[in-house]
């Protein structure tokens, strides 16, 4: 009994020692790990935690992002099994609402956007064309479109099956809703070119142009956003500017929500590359305004800002220089002035406010005045 008491006792000082041991650990890894005498590793119950979690967090996410995967594609062909009904019979019971209420959550997800396929989209036009006289069933049937229009295929599927016409016969719905979702499908789709031929054939820029005037700010920042993404194309400005949309963009400048007063400047931005249009926007005393937004929270807005003032004022350098050299020297000193100025605004937004938008812009993107706007956010409808 006195040998077992003996060898008991050392043991237990072995393990005393070896506890002392990390805790008068310096360094890292002396915090988590000791060695006893004998060599043997006494391992902190933190670092066996945090092991373990390293171990199978990654299968285990892996594996959970897996059936999520699986749970969409059934969703998703249950969906489309629905819509093979006809809208008569999804009315009557009351399915075809909530069928695009689904429908519009999943398109959300890339995978979801791809794995519709043209059978699909097809299958949600013709239900959009023939509950078009319900608002509400209508405006959710345009967020679909406007989400699954992120990809360029579905866009083309779209513009086949003639759901480009009945969404610009929304544009003039007295439903605001409806208005706004299908102003945002029309910005989805002329996010691509062949898109915004069809849509300004279609006439859908002056209906578009009325809807910068209305009250609702969500109507305005869809229409405003669709205009931004058209201006892309030569003969669209032309419209616009015989619509008397360029006054009313310069009127959007002022506007206090970003996503209205940033795609009114990358309106502009585009459309000062014609003469005609760059007369009306000096007219229509913008410039004030664009300098103005050289200090905006929002960097799209700086961007497109400065963009708008090198087409409208450069132009004026070559006409009041006698030559070349002194053009040259006089238009590099007004781009080193707005750079300067976007620079200045970065910075101060970086030290004193919560700093820019996570999209961030490169300056040589300010030459690039044809490109169009992003297509919305398909995550927040």
């Amino acid at each position: 009994m006195e040998m077992k008491r003996s060898m008991h006792f050392r043991v237990r000082r072995r393990k005393n020692k070896a506890r002392r041991h990390v805790r008068r650990g310096t360094g890292r890894d002396h915090e988590l790990k000791g060695t006893t005498q004998e060599g043997v590793d006494v391992v902190d119950d933190r670092t066996l935690s945090s092991a373990l979690m390293d171990r199978f967090a990654g299968p285990t996410e892996a594996a959970c992002d897996q059936l999520q995967l699986q749970e969409d594609a059934r969703l998703l062909q249950r969906l489309k099994q629905e819509l093979e009904q006809p809208t008569a019979t999804l009315l009557e019971r009351r399915q075809l609402l909530p069928i695009f209420g689904q429908l519009k959550i999943l398109s959300r997800k890339q995978h979801i956007r791809t794995a519709i396929g043209p059978e699909g989209i097809r299958s949600l036009i013709r239900h959009l064309i023939e509950s078009k006289h319900l608002a509400k069933v209508a405006a959710e049937g345009a967020n679909v479109i406007l989400n699954v229009c992120y990809e360029k295929s579905n866009v083309n599927v779209v513009l086949e099956s003639g759901g480009t016409s009945t969404l610009v016969s929304f544009l003039s719905s007295d439903d605001e809703e409806l208005q706004a979702n299908a102003a945002g499908a029309l910005q989805s789709i002329c996010f691509q070119p062949e898109g915004r031929v069809i849509v300004r054939n279609l006439g859908a820029i002056p209906a578009l142009v009325k809807l910068l005037d209305v009250p609702s700010v969500n109507v305005k920042a869809r229409a405003v956003g669709a205009l931004h993404n058209m201006s892309s194309d030569v003969y669209a400005i032309r419209v616009m500017r015989r619509k008397g949309g360029i006054k009313s963009l310069v009127k959007l400048l002022r506007s206090e929500h970003s996503s209205v007063c940033g795609s009114a400047a990358g309106a502009l931005q585009n459309v000062s590359r014609e003469i005609a249009s760059r007369l009306i926007i000096r007219e229509s005393q913008a410039l004030p305004l664009l300098v103005g937004l050289l200090s905006h929270s929002e960097v799209q807005a700086q961007v497109s800002a400065a963009g708008a003032l090198l087409n409208v004022l450069g132009p004026e350098m070559n006409e009041t220089c006698a030559s070349r050299n002194a053009m040259d020297k006089k238009r590099k000193a007004f781009v080193r002035t707005v750079t300067s100025m976007l620079v200045a605004s970065l910075v101060y937004d970086a030290c004193f406010t919560s700093g820019p938008s996570k999209d961030s812009y490169s300056f040589h993107q300010l030459k690039h005045a044809s490109e169009p706007c992003s297509q919305g956010s398909s995550s927040g409808v």
